[in-house]
């Protein structure tokens, strides 16, 4: 695993080009912006302090555990709009 700054790296790389995504597709469709995670608690830390910047983003957060369920966070209408 990753020490704190490669995390910190990695995340903003991450968010980077999921903005990149959002600025530039172009479809008929309203798409959602997903970032996927180990399910890792010095991720879960670095991720949740920007939380609230990633929902105003409509930027989703799929945690995956090691039975590889996951658990999604982000703004509930996005939710509801995948039928969760």
């Amino acid at each position: 695993m990753f020490d704190g700054s490669q995390l910190d790296i990695h995340l903003s790389e991450q968010l980077t080009q999921t903005m990149r995504l959002q600025q530039f597709i172009s479809t008929r469709n309203t798409p959602i912006f997903i970032m996927g995670f180990p399910e890792i608690n010095r991720v879960k830390e670095r991720v949740s302090k920007i939380s609230k910047g990633l929902d105003k983003l409509e930027i989703l957060r799929f945690w995956v555990n090691n039975f590889n369920e996951i658990r999604i966070e982000g703004p509930a209408h996005l939710k509801t709009n995948l039928g969760l």
